[in-house]
């Protein structure tokens, strides 16, 4: 009896031992590791295990706000509006949002505000509540270089957007009104008109982006469709394989063929079949 009485708290030290805390306490980078394996709604369920959970979540939050702000460093005009970014956010989108923010500086130049990445990426992902974030931006002061690229972007507006330009004003400034017209000087609006225009032009600028990324998108996978007809048939099988590991989904087999729907096809997988047909062709060549 005493000797199973040893072994067991032996037994009982060592779990402790080798408890998820003591992990994360010995291996900090796993606890960033573990958590971006998790969806952002986990995280505050997360935080609520113990304190050492919730001071390892904030861990985890100060080195995702330091990934957006590395991101965003070139957006130097919208400074404000990304600091207030990372502190706001709530945390089950805020994972998310560095994604999103890293994908958006591949993909498009220029600087960008956060109210940006949010109006594009509110197009793939319907959980993010875009007007909550529009509301975080609404009184805060904007920069002198933001309103030059507002300015910029008003002058580009059709006539039918600049009529809901002016009703932006005639609603928040109605000291602005007079006799012979409409008095838009950005310098004398309220913060509030100006991220109501501001909204209005990064909803109008997302759709035109994100209409743009689909033609090309489209026109990518009617491309590749013809490249792999080029392929021998020993690479074909390949194809396959890349497939069926990457997006099985997009595969029905019948009895002597395989059909692939590149209509469904993730752009990873688009990628990935993309680079392996570019080289073997080229190999080909040689």
């Amino acid at each position: 009896m005493e000797y199973e009485q040893k072994s067991c708290g032996s037994a009982n030290s060592k779990s402790k031992e080798f408890s998820i805390e003591t992990i994360f306490e010995r291996f900090p980078h796993l606890a960033e590791q573990i958590f971006g394996q998790l969806k952002g709604k986990c995280l505050p369920i997360c935080k609520g295990v113990s304190r050492i959970w919730s001071n390892k979540i904030e861990d985890y939050r100060h080195c995702l706000n330091r990934k957006i702000l590395k991101h965003s460093k070139d957006s130097d005009v919208y400074e404000n509006e990304w600091n207030l970014a990372v502190e706001k956010i709530p945390l089950r989108y805020l994972m998310a949002f560095e994604k999103y923010v890293c994908d958006y500086k591949r993909k498009f130049h220029g600087k960008y505000s956060p109210l940006d990445v949010f109006a594009f990426y509110q197009r793939i992902d319907r959980q993010l509540p875009m007007r909550s974030f529009k509301i975080m931006f609404e009184n805060i002061p904007m920069s002198h270089g933001a309103k030059l690229k507002l300015t910029i972007e008003l002058e580009k507006l059709k006539r039918a957007q600049l009529i809901r330009v002016v009703n932006i004003v005639i609603q928040n400034e109605p000291n602005l009104r007079y006799d012979n017209g409409i008095d838009i000087n950005l310098a004398k609006l309220k913060p509030v008109t100006l991220r109501d225009m501001e909204y209005l032009i990064v909803m109008k600028n997302s759709k035109e982006k994100f209409e743009n990324i689909q033609r090309t998108y489209d026109s990518r996978k009617r491309l590749l469709a013809l490249e792999i007809n080029k392929l021998p048939g020993t690479a074909l099988q390949q194809i396959v394989d890349i497939i069926t590991q990457n997006d099985p989904n997009i595969l029905t087999t019948n009895p002597g063929e395989i059909n692939v729907d590149f209509t469904k096809m993730k752009p990873s997988t688009l990628r990935s079949i993309e680079n392996f047909t570019a080289m073997t062709l080229k190999k080909s060549e040689k």
